[in-house]
C-alpha cells in the first residue's frame, strides 16, 4: 500500500487466492444441506482487506463470500477485479478502497473518476457497503483525499438506500489501538491485530444484514 512494503505483495495475493477457494468450497458444502442458497457477497479491497481477510471470513461465515484484494491498489486499478466479481451476481458488495488514492495523491490526484466508475458498476446491487478511508493516509499523501472520499461516500449513502457505511475512519480515531502492532511496527494505516480484523468483519455483517442480506 505504501512505498515501504511491510509484507511482500506476492504472498498476499497467493494467500488470498487460496483462502477464497476454501471459503467458496465451504459455502458449497453448506449449500448441499438444502437450507437454501446463501447470499453471494463480494469484498474488494487493498492491503487492508488482505490483512483483515481471516477476521472477515470468520465473521461473514454463512455467506457465499468472495474476496478480491491486492496490495497497493487505488480505486481505479481495482475496477477490473470488481467487474470480474460482479460476474458472480453478488447481492452484496463491500468496497474497502481509497487509502492508496490518498497516499498516492501527489502523483495520481484524480480519485473521483475511479470512484464514479466504481459506483456506476455497483449502484444496482441490493447492498453496497462502503468502508470509510482513514484520514491518517492524508498525512502521507499531503492532500485531503481521504476526507474527500469519505464525504463522497456519505453523500451516496444520503441519496441511496442501498448504500451502507462502515466508518473505519471514525473507529481508528476513537480507538487507535485498532492499528496497534509491535511486529511489524504500527504504521497507523494497516490493521495487524485479529481484533481489528474482527471489527471490520462484524461491521460488514451488520451492514449487510441491515439491507436484508442474512447468512444461511
Amino acid at each position: 500500500m505504501t512505498a515501504r512494503v511491510t509484507v511482500p505483495p506476492v504472498p498476499f495475493v497467493a494467500v488470498r487466492a487460496a483462502v477464497t477457494i476454501i471459503v467458496a468450497s465451504a459455502v458449497l458444502l453448506a449449500g448441499c444441506g438444502g437450507s437454501g442458497k446463501p447470499p453471494v457477497v463480494a469484498v474488494v479491497g487493498d492491503s487492508i482487506t488482505v490483512l483483515s481477510g481471516p477476521g472477515v471470513e470468520a465473521e461473514l461465515s454463512g455467506y457465499a463470500l468472495y474476496i478480491r484484494a491486492v496490495d497497493g491498489k487505488r480505486i481505479d486499478q481495482m475496477i477490473p477485479a470488481l467487474q470480474a466479481e460482479l460476474q458472480r451476481d453478488p447481492k452484496g458488495v463491500v468496497i474497502n478502497l481509497g487509502t492508496n488514492d490518498a497516499i498516492q495523491a501527489r502523483t495520481h490526484p484524480d480519485w473521483l473518476t475511479g470512484f464514479d466508475a466504481l459506483w456506476d458498476l455497483v449502484r444496482s446491487r441490493t447492498c453496497v457497503v462502503y468502508v470509510t478511508v482513514s484520514t491518517n493516509a492524508d498525512y502521507l499523501g499531503r492532500h485531503a483525499v481521504a476526507a474527500d472520499i469519505d464525504a463522497a461516500i456519505r453523500q451516496l449513502a444520503a441519496q441511496h438506500r442501498n448504500v451502507k457505511i462502515v466508518d473505519w475512519n471514525a473507529a481508528v480515531h476513537e480507538d487507535p489501538s485498532l492499528l496497534a502492532s509491535r511486529n511489524p511496527p504500527a504504521d497507523h494505516i494497516h490493521p495487524y491485530t485479529s481484533r481489528a480484523w474482527r471489527w471490520l468483519g462484524t461491521h460488514y455483517r451488520s451492514a449487510l444484514e441491515s439491507c436484508g442480506l442474512h447468512p444461511s
